[in-house]
């Protein structure tokens, strides 16, 4: 049963395509169809003590590709800070899947899906980073 977690407001989240407005509003919509809830997959951690943002990036791709994530097919990244994500009303959650990375989220884009929410969110994603492939 999916739970709704705090990441720390420094929290560097990187998703993966769509990458379009439309493309993304789409995705959420088929999520709520089957999860009841406007989630979409992201992958998320602190620094460590030795990285820069440029690090955390590249270990949550590396982290991404082994939970499966082709990067072949997925060139490009975005990442955002969670609590700007946080700060217009996006929740993070962990589905609890057996096989689940312990850095993979769901953020929850809120009750109400429209064109200007898809937009607002995804304003605060910074990108595209080129993720290696």
């Amino acid at each position: 049963m999916p739970f709704q977690v705090d990441l720390p407001p420094e929290a560097l989240i990187v998703r993966f395509r769509p990458s379009k407005p439309e493309d993304v509003f789409n995705a959420a919509e088929k999520a709520f169809r089957y999860y009841s809830a406007y989630r979409l997959s992201c992958f998320a951690d602190v620094k460590q003590p030795d990285e820069d943002d440029d690090a955390v990036i590249r270990r949550l791709i590396g982290v991404a590709q082994l939970g499966g994530l082709d990067i072949r097919k997925h060139k490009n990244c975005w990442y955002a800070r969670s609590g700007d994500l946080q700060d217009v009303g996006v929740t993070f959650w962990k589905d609890e899947d057996d096989d689940e990375e312990p850095e993979h989220y769901s953020f929850d884009l809120g009750t109400t899906l429209t064109p200007e929410r898809v937009e607002q969110v995804l304003n605060l994603f910074a990108g595209p980073e080129r993720t290696g492939a």
